[in-house]
């Protein structure tokens, strides 16, 4: 029946279908069960979910052109409506569930007055997803004090089962084993969220709240080609009783992503593996952009499609999950100003400073749920997800001890920040250091004070490189200092610069600049990771994009 179905969906000369297919951008010559499912089925029922069916009965049994285009515009328009509500509905479900505590219960029952009866089962759907437990969302009447509702179940929990235990609580129902619809009276809710709850907890193990994916092969990209998809494409229609294989991809670069959609909901992906592309969609997955960086490696699991655009096809990844099995590394060195980048942190992220002067600029500054950590005070591991390196450390030393104590985080924010690199400061070079010795050897004893005034105006100089260079002839033991006045001590023997712990600590922090601040992104991902990876060994690290496969 679907079969002939399609044929007749892609030969239909009826104005109603040929307006209907144009609105939902339908351009393959032949109809597959994914363009009824999911572009001209849902915009057909939007006009039932938001006020009648009659706008799409209209357009099915118009018979001309200009008819069929009116009503095929306005059931789209319907549809965008649906979409924004739900949306709408969907966060302040979230919201409810999440403030209320509604997601540690076995059974989630949320809702509100006046909510869209046409679109609470999309919201139950998309709640299912989002916990992972029997969802039952209801819109509330507070003038008749009833409530109609939907619910939405997952494997090992049969909903109309468990609804027919507690008939006396309902008004009436329906449904099957996965989804069901209701109506009773609001004074019974608490009761009902009791029953269900109860009834979940003897029948569901722990294991039943963990999603699990059915995976049918593991491919590699260099076997996902058209010819092989339209091999795969003999076993269609494909639908509940016959549903889409589902592939594993392992090992898979990320090499592009973005939020796709008017309301950025939505998550576009450019995979790549030895030298073969694939492109991936994933609907209602936007919000994993924010955890992903380019270059990370990844398995995805999702179905495989064959894409038509102007006449060219290609090989689409429709992406259900993905699991990212290193450290996600976020490179935020481009952005402009200290606290532009600290309120930029996400809440709960643990903020590692290495220097005093950044800890007094931020410690005021930190979003809600941050914690500030002095790097050389740190003596156990941060168990934060998300970490932030705020500044620049003085050393590997102090840099490989912190990512040592990082082995839990599973987001790290390279911020380095800092007011002036030491490396591009031309004050305090060895010319520099010459000259200065020279004149000690002219005028074995002066005002410092006087002399910076002097080589600032003539000379340019700097007075802070200046105040460097007499800290290290001090640490070298070839002036002393009493105030502002310089006394030469004089000396025959010779010593190198790197003997004065001063000039070792800026030759380092040059140096970490070099690394840090300078580097690609490559080349930073690959000093910060391979630190992390080293601890790998003895601790397991926790690393992963919100769903894990």
């Amino acid at each position: 029946m679907v079969k002939k179905g399609l044929r007749s969906l892609t030969s239909s000369t009826r104005p109603g279908i040929s307006a209907l297919k144009k609105v939902c951008g339908i351009e393959a010559d032949t109809m597959q069960e994914d363009h009824v499912g999911f572009t001209m089925g849902p915009r057909l029922n939007a006009a039932g979910r938001m006020d009648s069916a009659d706008p799409a009965v209209h357009l099915l049994l118009s018979e001309n052109e200009e008819e069929a285009a009116e009503w095929a515009g306005r059931i789209d328009m319907l549809n965008q409506s649906r979409k924004n509500i739900v949306k709408e509905l969907t966060e302040t479900a979230v919201k409810q569930v999440e403030d209320r505590g509604y997601h540690e219960n076995e059974v989630i029952i949320t809702g509100g007055e006046g909510w869209n009866e046409g679109v609470i089962g999309i919201v139950a759907s998309r709640l299912v997803e989002t916990y992972h437990h029997p969802v039952l969302v209801l819109s509330i009447n507070g003038e008749t004090e009833t409530a109609k509702g939907s619910a939405r179940s997952i494997e090992g929990f049969n909903m109309f089962e468990e609804l027919s235990k507690q008939r006396p609580l309902l008004e009436k129902f329906g449904g099957h084993e996965m989804a069901a619809g209701l109506s009773m009276k609001v004074e019974n809710i608490e009761a009902l969220r009791t029953e269900l709850c109860r009834q979940a907890s003897s029948r569901l193990d722990p294991s039943a709240y963990v999603p699990a994916a059915s995976i049918d092969l593991q491919v590699p990209l260099s076997d996902i080609t058209v010819a092989a998809l339209e091999d795969l494409s003999t076993l269609a229609p494909f639908g509940m009783a016959n549903p889409k294989p589902v592939f594993l991809l392992e090992d898979v670069e990320i090499t592009a992503f973005k939020k796709i959609g008017s309301d950025k909901t939505h998550l576009k992906l450019s995979l790549e593996q030895e030298g073969n592309r694939l492109d991936g969609i994933a609907f209602q997955k936007g919000h994993l952009a924010d955890q992903m960086t380019v270059t990370a490696n990844a398995s995805f699991i999702g179905q495989l499609t064959i894409n038509e655009w102007n006449n060219f096809r290609k090989p689409q990844l429709m992406m259900h999950d993905m699991a990212i099995t290193t450290c996600q590394i976020h490179d935020k060195r481009q952005q402009k100003g200290l606290k532009q980048m600290i309120k930029a942190l996400p809440s709960g992220t643990a903020a590692v400073v290495f220097q005093d002067k950044t800890r007094a600029l931020i410690e005021d500054d930190l979003p809600d749920g941050c914690t500030l950590y002095m790097a050389r005070e740190l003596g156990e591991p941060i168990e934060e997800k998300y970490t932030a390196f705020i500044d620049i450390p003085t050393s590997i030393d102090e840099l490989n001890q912190a990512l040592h104590l990082c082995r839990r985080t599973e987001h790290m924010y390279a911020c380095f920040f800092t007011e002036e690199e030491a490396y591009f400061q031309h004050g305090g070079t060895r010319e520099h250091f010459k000259w200065f010795y020279s004149f000690l050897n002219k005028y074995p004893s002066f005002n410092l004070e006087t002399l910076k005034q002097k080589l600032i105006q003539q000379k340019g100089w700097k007075g802070e490189d200046i105040d460097f260079m007499a800290q290290v002839f001090t640490e070298l033991g070839f002036i002393r200092l009493d105030g502002s006045m310089v006394e030469f001590l004089g000396s025959s023997e010779k010593k190198p610069l790197t003997e004065s712990a001063a000039y070792r600590r800026r030759e380092q922090l040059k140096q970490m600049e070099q690394d840090l601040l300078f580097s690609t992104y490559k080349q930073l991902k690959d000093r910060l990771l391979g630190e992390l990876l080293l601890e790998k060994q003895d601790n397991e690290l926790r690393e992963k994009v919100n769903h894990g496969l």
